[in-house]
């Protein structure tokens, strides 16, 4: 046999063992653009040699942008990561990093290969430290199976998506809860509602296909959309809910994550023209103030957009924290604190936009140029407090409140007159505290001129 059969004969072995986790690679891919590295390289094994390790890598485009890729492939040794399987995506996500392009990972395993001992372990820690400090951007597809340490790319991936039915957990679910219910303990429902460490959920290749292109095409927009950044949005006059002001401000497309995950703060990838950005939206028609899964899910958004370059946009209506022993026990003081924290180290432009109210630690916090927040807009509408209106007249007004025949026709009136003198938003524009008030209808062309860094 000479060299050409043999070549063939071993390409073809490895094809036939690698067919599936190929597949995904090339469904996620612009059609023929992957091309497969390291197709040859793999260890050996107790139980022979592990044809590909377990790993098919290489490079490919989404939307003619280059990406690098691997996949794990669990009919391999169940996708166990061995030091050789570990190398070689090591190699792939430095390679990634040395050419500046975003790198996909397909995780697909059950574990590590506990016969390779302490090589094994040295090399994943190797491969989790190479993970913790990339520094491009990173989309983790949860297959299937995702156990142990390499679960840790769900929080350490900038975008993690999971299939419907795909379990990802730190240790067996068997060991965690006896019930057999591995999907109870890390699935994508799980994660998607309770942990938030998913922040979309996939059905087909295509819907992941979708996602992915999405993903790319908000992160590097060059200037090519063909969308008038001036349009008026006449509807953001009335009373506009949280999905209203998404559609109409910002260009058909935009990217909501984790939407299950505390869903009374939307956040979402979204694009003006050529102008991408973060959003953040407070939907006071789910709750009127924040608690501590909001503030969490806004704060660790913030260091998502910080980390990819992008501006974020918070559209602010909350009356400030939510108030109760759940919440205190919970750490909001905690996540509140850490909240200020990432607006204050964060190094991209922050703009708000208040639409309702501003009271409180969410003024504070997410509206006040002194904790990181570069323009400060606020809709006609806007009330800027110290405190809920009903709540301060009580305080302010308490001896004329008690001496009323009708005690809550009193505090209606008084709270109004507290709005009217204090919390309205041209006492605020008048000593500073906001940069402009603007019609609502004309937020998305204030918004593309404060974005543009041209």
């Amino acid at each position: 046999m000479d060299r050409n059969q043999i070549y063939d004969s071993r390409l073809d072995l490895v094809n036939a063992v690698n067919a599936r986790a190929k597949g995904l690679i090339t469904a996620v891919l612009d059609g023929g653009s992957f091309c497969e590295l390291d197709t040859f390289m793999y260890g050996d094994t107790l139980y022979g040699g592990a044809v590909g390790e377990g790993v098919v890598s290489g490079f490919g485009r989404v939307n003619d942008r280059k990406v690098y890729i691997y996949s794990q492939n669990i009919e391999v040794h169940k996708g166990g990561v061995s030091a050789a399987h570990a190398t070689k995506i090591i190699k792939c996500m430095n390679t990634a990093s040395r050419e500046n392009a975003p790198l996909i990972s397909i995780i697909d395993t059950m574990g590590a290969r506990l016969e390779d001992g302490l090589e094994m372990l040295d090399k994943y820690s190797e491969l989790l430290s190479t993970a913790a400090t990339l520094d491009v951007p990173h989309i983790c597809v949860i297959k299937s199976a995702g156990y142990g340490m390499i679960s840790a790319f769900t929080e350490l991936a900038d975008f993690v998506i999971m299939h419907e039915n795909a379990v990802t957990a730190s240790t067996s679910p068997m060991i965690i809860d006896q019930s057999s219910n591995p999907a109870g303990v890390g699935g994508a429902v799980t994660h998607s509602t309770v942990t938030g460490l998913c922040d979309l959920v996939y059905k087909t290749d295509a819907e992941l296909a979708k996602y992915i292109s999405q993903i790319v095409n908000i992160l590097y927009a060059d200037g090519s959309v063909d969308s008038d950044p001036n349009t008026v949005a006449a509807v953001l006059n009335g009373k506009p809910d949280a999905k209203q002001i998404l559609d109409k401000v910002f260009d058909s497309g935009a990217l909501v994550l984790r939407e299950k995950f505390e869903p009374s703060v939307i956040t979402a990838l979204a694009a003006i023209a050529d102008v991408s950005c973060g959003v953040i939206i407070t939907d006071s028609k789910i709750s009127d103030t924040l608690s501590g899964k909001a503030l969490r899910k806004i704060s660790e958004f913030i260091v998502k957009c910080d980390f990819l370059d992008l501006p974020a946009v918070i559209f602010l209506d909350s009356k400030g924290l939510k108030s109760s022993l759940i919440e205190e026990h919970g750490g909001i003081v905690k996540e509140y604190a850490a909240l200020l924290r990432r607006l204050n180290n964060a190094e991209t432009k922050i703009v708000t936009v208040i639409t309702g109210a501003a009271v409180g630690a969410a003024y504070a916090a997410l509206a006040s140029n002194k904790n990181g927040i570069s323009d400060i807009l606020a809709w006609v509408t806007a009330q800027v407090s110290a405190l809920p209106s009903a709540a301060a007249a009580n305080i302010l007004y308490a001896e004329e409140i008690s001496k009323a025949a009708d005690k809550d026709a009193a505090v209606k009136q008084l709270a109004s007159q507290y709005e009217n003198e204090s919390a309205d938003v041209y006492y605020a524009a008048k000593h500073g505290y906001i940069d402009n008030i603007i019609e609502p209808a004309l937020t998305r062309q204030y918004l593309y001129l404060l974005l543009r860094e041209e």
